[in-house]
């Protein structure tokens, strides 16, 4: 980014740093908008340029950066956003309809569709917005890490971020953009770690209520786990089995008595057990491992050797080439807790660079 900012020039980079809105108000239908802090035209010299050209030691408001975004994704055009679409009065009459306003057109077309492609490609390739990919759409996002100068430690350095995911969506045709802000971070400081997620955990929701249908359906090996309680056991076993899931049988009873995992629990059923106890008694304890940093396969195993079972939650493809690993465990580590008990694991890929 610096050796583009550098090949622009210091006049063309500012020239497009007003063109899309960055230095002005974004006009949106709301009270006190606010406006950005960016150097003044005769102040970006060498060192401003450079810190720039990658988003730092300056800042901007959402409304405007999602602005900006909304003007890559359709087209190049700058649109004045807004909250009112329509205001109807008492009886049932439209008297007011939004009209959309288009400020000026800041790349062309053909800019717009090569930049929306990259973008895309960052997202279903091995780029560093994985995170926010959705199995079957295109999905366009790009990630950002930025260092705070507002507070810095005792000598003097910046220790805090901002972790951010812009995505818009399709990427060919975008309808709907999403903004993810995570200011300082604490569990992560890449916003491909700790934004892009929401983003994919959002279009997952959005995409479909919108109409837009998947280019691919997603093979789920996640089951719900029924009620067992009161029934024979021959008839229970039979029931799992079916949803291929082993059975362990615990007493000598014919029927059973309780279960783990509990009704309605979700599991992994490519490798999940549900143990069935046919008499009444305290049930066994293990103690839940940590499985943070590992990946898939090995995750896999030590799930099954702790007794307990698995759901998955996070990226698609975590198996394939660098493969994800787990970020997150829905029961932490050391916590006493029955067989069987369910363990969502959360799969993200681990990029040190936004």
């Amino acid at each position: 980014m610096i050796q583009i900012s550098a090949a622009t020039g210091a006049q063309k980079f500012y020239e497009y740093v007003t063109a899309f809105g960055y230095l002005e108000k974004t006009g949106i239908d709301l009270p006190s908008e606010g406006i950005s802090i960016f150097h003044k035209p005769d102040a970006l010299g060498i060192t401003e340029l450079a810190t720039a050209s990658f988003g730092q030691r300056f800042k901007i408001t959402p409304l405007q950066q999602i602005r900006a975004i909304a003007a890559v994704a359709n087209g190049g055009f700058l649109v004045t956003p807004y909250v009112v679409q329509n205001i109807i009065d008492p009886n049932g009459e439209i008297i007011y309809t939004h009209q959309t306003q288009v400020e000026r057109q800041v790349i062309s077309v053909s800019t717009s569709k090569t930049v929306s492609e990259i973008l895309e490609q960052g997202v279903s390739g091995d780029g560093g917005a994985k995170n926010a990919a959705v199995p079957g759409y295109k999905i366009a996002a790009k990630t950002g890490t930025s260092e705070k100068f507002d507070i810095l430690d005792e000598n003097g350095n910046s220790y805090l971020r901002i972790g951010s995911c812009i995505g818009y969506a399709p990427s060919d045709k975008a309808e709907i953009a999403i903004l993810i802000i995570v200011d300082e971070p604490t569990t992560a400081k890449y916003g491909s770690m700790v934004a892009a997620p929401s983003i994919s955990d959002l279009m997952e929701v959005y995409l479909p209520y919108l109409g837009y249908e998947s280019a691919k359906q997603a093979e789920s090996t996640t089951v719900t786990v029924a009620a067992y309680e009161g029934m024979r056991v021959a008839e229970a076993k039979k029931c799992i089995e079916d949803l291929k899931l082993k059975v362990r049988i615990i007493g000598e009873g014919d029927r059973v008595v309780s279960q783990m995992p509990t009704c309605g629990s979700e599991i992994d059923c490519e490798q999940g057990t549900v143990l069935l106890y046919t008499e009444h008694g305290e049930k066994d304890e293990v103690t839940v491992p940590s499985f943070l940093n590992m990946k898939a396969t090995d995750a896999n195993r030590a799930i099954l050797e702790a007794g307990l079972n698995l759901k998955i939650g996070g990226v698609a493809n975590r198996d394939i080439g660098a493969g994800a690993v787990v970020a997150m465990q829905s029961i932490p580590p050391g916590t006493r807790v029955a067989r069987g008990t369910v363990v969502e694991l959360t799969f993200l890929y681990t990029d040190d660079t936004d």
